[in-house]
C-alpha cells in the first residue's frame, strides 16, 4: 500500500472528510452575534441599515443557570450609557451550561463607558474608545 493511499483512509482523514467546510465557515458568523436558524414562524429580524443608527449593548452570564432580565431604565449622561435591570435565575439542574443574553438595542450616541447596572448594584464598567 502506498503511504498516501494509508493517509487517505486512516481513522482522522475519514472524519475530517465529513467535515462541511462551506457551512461550517457560514454558520460561525461574527463572534458574539452569530447566525442561527429557526423552525416554525419566521422571526422578527433587523434590517440591513439597522446599525447606521442604533448600537447594541450586551452582557452574557455563563454557568449552571439561566437567567431571566428585565429592563428597568437606560440613561445617558456625560458620556457615560448606564443600563438598569433585574436579573434572575432559574436552577437549570443536572450538569448542562448555559449562556444568557441581555442585548440591549439603543441609539448610536458618543458614550465613553456602559454601566451594567443589576438588581441595584453596578456589576460591570466597560470603557469605550471615544
Amino acid at each position: 500500500m502506498i503511504a498516501s493511499q494509508s493517509a487517505a483512509t486512516s481513522p482522522l482523514a475519514r472524519y475530517l472528510g465529513c467535515i462541511r467546510y462551506r457551512e461550517l465557515f457560514l454558520l460561525q458568523g461574527t463572534p458574539l452575534f452569530g447566525v442561527a436558524f429557526t423552525m416554525g414562524r419566521r422571526p422578527n429580524v433587523l434590517p440591513k441599515d439597522a446599525f447606521k443608527t442604533r448600537m447594541a449593548v450586551a452582557l452574557i452570564k455563563r454557568g449552571d443557570s439561566i437567567w431571566t432580565y428585565k429592563v428597568e431604565k437606560v440613561t445617558a449622561k456625560e458620556g457615560t450609557l448606564t443600563v438598569t435591570y433585574a436579573a434572575t435565575s432559574k436552577d437549570g439542574g443536572g450538569t448542562a451550561r448555559f449562556a444568557s443574553p441581555l442585548i440591549v438595542s439603543i441609539d448610536k450616541g458618543d458614550y465613553s463607558r456602559v454601566v451594567f447596572v443589576e438588581n441595584g448594584k453596578t456589576v460591570e464598567t466597560i470603557k469605550g474608545n471615544k
